[in-house]
């Protein structure tokens, strides 16, 4: 049994000449394995939780065992490189790394938190300002958070980081030091770190320190990542399942893939289509959604005291009344470069796959009009890359796809942060984030589908508008009401102590102009929304959906009650012209995340929606939640997480 300890061990030779050995002798690779597959495990659980480390930990020996002949001998240390393989296969987990964060900002001041992972709380515990960091690293842009945990947990300096990125030197000292400073104005300008931290120009990127700064410790945000997100060594048999997965590709037996969204042959801009389901490997394995449902707990919460109590049971799979309520298609991007995905929701047959056309290389979204068979996708080259490029798909009346045709809308070389469609299919709503520091100058814009006209509303000053993270987004990050003309989105500013949040109504039918004049604001308080200290354990959980008549808002929302551990989870309708809530639709009260609540899509008048509890999705009505088939959550779910975004 190999074990692995904090420090390389192993032959004195250097990697690049075990390296050059394990070309004729295979089993020589072993020892890059021995010397670096505890650290890349724990960089890895740091970024999207230890069970899905496992996984990917072991991916990241295989992929460089089959790439080791093209590994550049010049360079003696294969830290980068390995580093390099394993920030790419976390970025295939963004969204898991979101929830990660986000539940680490949802701890209280005593670091409780939302998790099964005790030593969370403990961590937590030294940083007092763990959540508003952990709000912060949700925050970054993925080319920020990679450079910035590249130094932080992997204790690489800036030339190691460029190395395993494939990015200039310049480009890696820009992005750290964009991301320290968002990290120091998430918590004020506070010193994060205890003051006798590393200084002694050993600890890593000692090199990065600005010149005559006046701080004790120039490396505060670093040291403060590196303790809330430290991880311990990976287990022994964790280890020796990585071993034997490494052994059978040096045998020559290839491993299964990690993942395979975006597999198979590719034409770019052309559509497969498929007259059957199609049946999926073994790898896909659904989520035992019969298990996640049963445990469901339906009760009321009483939030403000006006809340009618409504109890929501759970309806057979099988229940086709039940989808008869919603639409019959949907479409689901992956996270990485690859297909999306077009299937029949009731049954979960693939009705055909859609290529990113050339030169895009993936879907960063994609929203769909209120037929049920409009969509509109954001292309890019690449995760966190521009120029963001949109295109239409129609979907005939048998859900098989049309042809993806561009539309006549500018390329966007923003940060695209949310889109939607209105509900006729003749516009499209577009939110941006700003061009200083992603926060100055937001913005909406609303296109016309047929001639690519437009208006903009910009927000003055300090502001967020849409979704603060994530790179990938399905469903769209803004609601139209039913006349077409009035959209709901949701601007955050930061603050000392985290972030403030308000929801919006504009009217895109005002002359292009000012943001906040052109818009009013639903009375929803500010401590409800965002991440804030004082609303860690109760505050809606995503930006919520709106009916067609404009008079409801159904939203996601989140309460923790103090230890132990209660975490209520809810999806609650509240009232649009007082912002208070006014029932509950689906309640549940546990001791972990796994009753954590979304909704995808909903009906005009709110009495019908797709939401998910956990990451089991379904039919949510006043009466009972109805799961999807498993042949549809194998499309959207692997290993318990979703690697596919739906849009309905």
């Amino acid at each position: 049994m190999v074990i692995v300890t904090g420090e390389p061990s192993g032959p004195p030779a250097t990697d690049a000449a075990v390296i050059e050995q394990s070309w004729a002798e295979p089993e020589r690779f072993e020892a890059i394995f021995r010397r670096y597959f505890g650290r890349i495990h724990q960089y890895l659980a740091a970024r999207v939780g230890g069970r899905v480390a496992d996984d990917l930990a072991a991916e990241v020996f295989t992929i460089a065992f089959a790439q080791r002949q093209r590994y550049d001998l010049a360079r003696e240390c294969a830290r980068p490189w390995l580093y390099g393989i394993a920030t790419n296969l976390a970025g295939t987990y963004r969204r898991q790394e979101q929830r990660r964060y986000r539940a680490l900002a949802r701890m209280d001041a005593r670091g409780v938190a939302p998790s099964d992972e005790d030593l969370i709380a403990e961590r937590v515990s030294a940083v007092a300002a763990g959540p508003a960091l952990a709000a912060a690293l949700a925050g970054l842009g993925s080319g920020d958070r990679d450079v910035l945990l590249l130094v932080a947990i992997a204790g690489l300096d800036s030339q190691e980081v460029a190395q395993s990125l494939g990015i200039p030197y310049g480009t890696v000292r820009s992005r750290l030091s964009r991301a320290r400073t968002r990290l120091r104005e998430s918590l004020g300008g506070a010193n994060p770190a205890d003051s006798e931290g590393p200084a002694d120009g050993n600890g890593p990127a000692d090199s990065m320190r600005p010149a005559g700064s006046g701080r004790s410790n120039p490396m505060d945000e670093l040291s403060a990542v590196q303790r809330l997100l430290a991880q311990p060594p990976p287990r022994p048999d964790v280890v020796e399942a990585a071993r034997l997965r490494l052994e059978r590709a040096a045998l020559g037996r290839t491993p299964p893939p990690i993942r395979a969204a975006g597999s198979g042959w590719r034409a770019p801009g052309l559509v497969r289509r498929g007259a059957a389901p199609r049946r999926w490997p073994g790898w896909l394995a659904p989520v035992a959604a019969a298990a996640a449902v049963a445990a469901v707990i339906v009760a009321s919460l009483a939030i403000s005291g006006v809340i009618q109590r409504r109890p929501a049971g759970t309806g057979p799979a099988s229940s086709s009344g039940v989808f008869a309520k919603v639409p019959r298609y949907f479409v689901a991007i992956p996270e990485i470069p690859g297909r999306a995905v077009v299937g029949a929701t009731a049954t979960g047959a693939v009705l055909g796959t859609v290529a990113p056309p050339q030169p895009y290389t993936m879907f960063t979204g994609v929203a769909a009009a209120g037929d049920g068979r409009t969509f509109v996708f954001a292309a890019a080259p690449g995760l966190d890359k521009r120029p963001v490029k949109f295109y239409r798909l129609i979907l005939g009346r048998s859900g098989h796809p049309g042809r993806l045709a561009p539309l006549p809308i500018p390329p966007q070389t923003a940060t695209v942060s949310g889109l939607a469609v209105s509900p006729d299919g003749s516009k499209l709503a577009v939110s941006l984030l700003g061009p200083v520091h992603e926060q100055i100058g937001s913005r909406i814009q609303v296109f016309s589908l047929a001639t690519g006209a437009g208006r903009e509303w910009v927000w003055p000053g300090d502001g967020t508008v849409g979704e603060i993270s994530g790179d990938v987004s399905g469903g769209g990050s803004h609601g139209w009401e039913a006349n077409n003309r009035t959209l709901l989105f949701q601007v955050t500013t930061r603050t000392r102590t985290g972030s403030l949040g308000q929801l919006r109504l504009l009217d895109t039918a005002a002359p292009g102009g000012s943001l906040l004049a052109s818009s009013t604001r639903i009375p929803v308080p500010a401590t409800e929304l965002g991440w804030q200290h004082n609303n860690a354990g109760h505050r809606i959980g995503a930006i919520p959906f709106i009916t067609g008549d404009g008079t409801k808002l159904v939203a996601p929302f989140f309460h923790l009650s103090a230890p132990p551990k209660v975490f209520g989870f809810t999806i609650t309708e509240f009232s649009v012209r007082t912002g208070k809530p006014v029932r509950v639709l689906y309640q549940r009260r546990t001791d972990t995340e796994a009753g954590d609540a979304e909704v995808w899509w909903m009906n005009t008048s709110g009495t019908a929606m797709i939401a998910t509890r956990g990451f089991v999705f379904g039919v949510q009505t006043p009466a009972a939640f109805t799961p999807l088939p498993p042949s549809t959550q194998r499309l959207f779910v692997r290993h318990g997480l979703p690697f596919r975004l739906p849009a309905w």
